[in-house]
């Protein structure tokens, strides 16, 4: 009996993405997408030659999209209730407008097909493209593909977060590096870690289903060799000994905050940490509490709201 699905569609202030995408991770859902007017039109004006995109599909709003398929089950009724409950209380204490709707049912086949209208290969950055299993793609010249699979976790390079981390990584030289990756997701920025010449990476995620399909991933691309998936916390799972050259973490301001502290105890002298994950008004906090600890900004990535910083590990 094929499994039926309910789509979630939520409209809401921008501002308000982080918020509502990290509470919809907390329930059994696929992949969250999200329909922003600013990445649209962005990604029309910067687009490569290669790419087919109408000026229609451009349009000015505030607002935006998200939308997610919850499994229609006995479950279901009770977690669409906590969630209204909790859109409601962010809607109030935000003081911001949130509409919520679920009344679509999808089949399996039809859920499938749906996702597979939202992905094309993209490129990023010099030498990155992204290339959605069910596509066919030549490799050219000093390209680094990596093929995904982004049906069931958040990652697959279209957004800002994602698209800057790899931006960051390229502009690293990774070549036998140990690298620890935070809040792996569909684990593409390990892949990518790896096809840029690190030797050992560690892809921590706490959630269960992000490292089921980080494993997956990291099979497809034959990268499993070389990347570790861990489920946990890395303070719990990884050897003192072992310091990382390179840590990624692409994750929430306040993850990010927590963990600087206690960087050091994970990185080497003159090692390299990526913050990814932050809104353009938090940057300078971010980069104030990092200078407090002893780590040099030495570059800063901004597209669109988002801020990714590359920074080096001063301590002794």
């Amino acid at each position: 009996m094929e499994k039926k699905w309910i789509e979630l569609n939520i409209i809401c202030h921008r501002s308000l993405e982080d918020i509502v995408s990290n509470y919809l991770y907390e329930l059994p859902i696929t992949a969250v997408e999200i329909k922003d007017s600013d990445v649209i039109n962005s990604s029309y004006e910067n687009k490569p030659e290669w790419v087919i995109m109408d000026s229609s599909m451009c349009y000015e709003s505030e607002d935006i999209e998200i939308k997610t398929f919850l499994e229609n089950n006995n479950d279901a009724k009770s977690n669409i209730s906590k969630l209204e409950g909790v859109l409601k209380e962010i809607s109030k204490e935000n003081n911001r407008f949130l509409e919520f709707n679920y009344d679509k049912l999808i089949e399996d086949e039809d859920w499938s097909k749906e996702w597979k209208k939202h992905y094309d290969t993209i490129k990023i950055g010099e030498s990155i493209i992204i290339n959605p299993i069910w596509k066919k793609y030549k490799t050219k010249d000093d390209e680094i593909v990596i093929n995904i699979d982004p049906g069931m976790a958040f990652g697959t390079g279209s957004h800002e977060t994602t698209s800057l981390s790899l931006l960051a990584l390229e502009k690293l030289e990774l070549k036998n590096k140990i690298l620890y990756d935070i809040g792996t997701g569909s684990g593409i920025l390990s892949i990518a870690a790896a096809k840029f010449g690190a030797k050992k990476i560690l892809a921590v995620d706490i959630d269960e289903l992000c490292i089921e399909a980080a494993n997956k991933n990291i099979i497809l691309n034959d990268v499993d060799d070389i990347v570790t998936p861990i489920l946990g916390n890395l303070d719990d799972k990884i050897s003192k000994d072992m310091k990382a050259d390179v840590i990624v973490a692409n994750i929430l301001y306040h993850i990010i905050v927590d963990l600087v502290p206690n960087l050091n105890n994970l990185l080497n002298k003159e090692g390299v940490f990526i913050a990814s994950g932050i809104i353009k008004d938090k940057k300078q906090d971010l980069i104030e509490i990092l200078n407090d600890n002893n780590f040099e900004i030495t570059d800063i990535l901004e597209k669109n709201d988002w801020v990714t910083l590359i920074v080096r590990n001063r301590n002794a």
